[in-house]
């Protein structure tokens, strides 16, 4: 289920960035960019892009919310990454035995199913 989940948060980061970046919303952006969940030419092409962007959210205050739950998942992968076990919730740890414990590959390397950002 996880790389579903990797795959809906990326998926849904693209849009809130857009909203954000567009409607002015800076450190949730930052915070965005700053969680690894995009690489640098992916950023690069979203600050390219122009558009129509005010119907993904309602306001900048549901964008932000979104952003911020993202970029906590963000640092609980990051956690797992780096072998910070202590600093892992109760789903991070169940994580770790899923995946750690039995080789399988993280989340974030499943790209078949995770969304990229094009032109």
């Amino acid at each position: 289920m996880d790389p579903f989940l990797y795959a809906l948060h990326k998926s849904d980061a693209i849009r809130i960035y857009l909203y954000l970046h567009t409607y002015g919303a800076g450190p949730e952006t930052n915070a965005l960019i700053a969680s690894g969940i995009f690489s640098q030419d992916e950023i690069a092409t979203l600050n390219r892009r122009q558009g129509s962007f005010q119907d993904y959210f309602p306001s900048p205050d549901q964008a932000a919310r979104k952003a911020t739950a993202i970029v906590d998942y963000m640092n609980g992968l990051r956690a797992l990454h780096e072998g910070n076990y202590k600093q892992l919730d109760p789903i991070g740890k169940v994580r770790c035995v899923l995946f750690i414990s039995t080789g399988l590959p993280l989340p974030t390397t499943w790209t078949s199913l995770t969304p990229t950002v094009t032109e």
